[in-house]
């Protein structure tokens, strides 16, 4: 086994130091405005009682969020759970997180929320 130190390929440069983008920074090329979603189905088929199938929308969430300058931002969550399509139960739709954040220093800020 070599017990060399390893060193660098002479041709290969060194990577450029890494500046991190802070919560008041959009990245190069990004939006102002992003919308984001995610969410989960379920869907349960038993083998010898397929009358018995059940798929649920356990959970369904939009997000929106906009950067009106870079110290102050709005985030928004709509969130859906257990989606139904029946007369008997009406599901339920809600509102995730709403929030308005304005950045007064670099480690201060205000924010104005519902969760």
């Amino acid at each position: 086994m070599n017990k060399e130190p390893c060193r660098a390929h002479p041709n290969r440069r060194p990577n450029p130091p890494r500046t991190p983008y802070t919560n008041t920074e959009a990245a190069p090329g990004s939006s102002d405005t992003v919308l984001t979603s995610y969410g989960e189905i379920n869907y349960n088929r038993p083998r010898k009682a397929t009358e018995n199938t059940v798929a649920d929308l356990r959970r369904a969430v939009i997000g929106l969020q906009h950067r009106f300058d870079p110290q102050t931002k709005f985030a928004f969550e709509l969130e859906s759970e257990h989606a139904v399509t029946s007369a008997e139960d009406p599901g339920e739709v809600e509102i995730e997180q709403a929030l308005v954040e304005h950045r007064l220093a670099p480690s201060f800020a205000v924010r104005a929320d519902c969760f």
